[in-house]
């Protein structure tokens, strides 16, 4: 991302991709995709797997101490950036949260998180991120096996979306199974979702 984004508010106005190839991937802090890189209307940018291959994050390294902050696989602030072909699993909040705004998802695996497999936030900071947690879609994606971290299952769902609001959120031919809790929590979502 610094390469392609290598100052804040920085990355081309043409979009640019980062690929990621096949393997696992153990990771000990959350990766974040920051407000202060995001794409543009007509400029995406991407986070793709290789065509043909598997890049797997496993999350089961992350910090607990303060797990709503620091237990996410991936944590999508920016706006307009594709994610694709990636799975997250082991993450011991979310897998991903999207809080930015016109976001994809698409064709991710995520399960066994301690929380909701993916879900979307209206982010609260200060950033540059356009309509946070807006106008996002989750796309063909599987969510399955969450449980919640201390063992019990409360809120882990496979796709959520909770206590906050955004408008023009789509899931799309998503699958969700083996949770905890609920296949999809829309629970106290101020706008409709699709």
């Amino acid at each position: 991302c610094y390469k392609l984004c290598p100052g804040a508010y920085t990355c081309p106005a043409t979009g640019g991709t980062i690929w990621m190839k096949g393997g696992t991937y153990k990771i000990t802090k959350k990766n974040d995709i920051g407000a202060t890189r995001p794409g543009v209307a007509g400029g995406v940018m991407n986070l793709f797997a290789v065509a043909g291959q598997k890049p797997i994050i496993d999350a089961s390294g992350l910090d607990t101490a303060d797990v709503t902050k620091t237990g996410i696989g991936i944590h999508l602030k920016a706006s307009y950036w594709h994610l694709k072909g990636i799975e997250v699993m082991n993450a011991p909040h979310n897998c991903v949260k999207v809080e930015g705004g016109y976001n994809t998802v698409e064709n991710m695996v995520v399960h066994k998180c301690g929380n909701t497999g993916i879900t979307i936030s209206a982010y609260d900071g200060t950033d540059m991120s356009a309509g946070p947690g807006s106008n996002n879609t989750i796309l063909n994606c599987d969510s399955w096996g969450n449980v919640g971290i201390d063992g019990r299952g409360e809120d882990a769902d496979g796709f959520g979306a909770k206590e906050q609001a955004g408008k023009n959120n789509t899931f799309k031919f998503c699958r969700s199974w083996n949770n905890a809790d609920d296949g999809f929590d829309f629970y106290g979502w101020g706008d409709p979702i699709t």
